[in-house]
């Protein structure tokens, strides 16, 4: 569901590009052209538009422009998550003498 009027535009667009394979190709080369034919939209020059195309084993995520937060310092708990390269889930301190590893989080 879209949530603001930049999403509206995407599900819009997406959605005319999908029935016609000749904008689908189209779409990663001249993404500005496609949007003014399906929307009737011009981008301007001053903008970059660029198109991902997702698959099982490559996801992307999307950074919204000014969004908030991102110039914040991560806390000491945050760093403990992602420390060597993956987000683990926090679990309680485990009070036994095993250690289980940490559950992995699936994207």
């Amino acid at each position: 569901m879209a949530t603001n009027k930049r999403d509206e535009l995407i599900t819009q667009s997406l959605e005319k590009v999908a029935q016609d394979e000749t904008l689908k190709q189209e779409l990663p080369a001249n993404p500005k052209a496609v949007v003014k034919k399906v929307l009737d939209v011009d981008i301007p020059n001053s903008v970059d538009l660029s198109v991902l195309e997702e698959s099982a084993e490559r996801r992307y995520i999307v950074i919204p422009f000014g969004a908030k937060g991102l110039d914040d310092e991560l806390t000491d708990e945050m760093l403990e998550m992602v420390a060597g390269g993956t987000a683990c889930k926090p679990r309680a301190k485990n009070t036994s003498k095993q250690n289980a590893p940490a559950e992995r989080i699936q994207l």
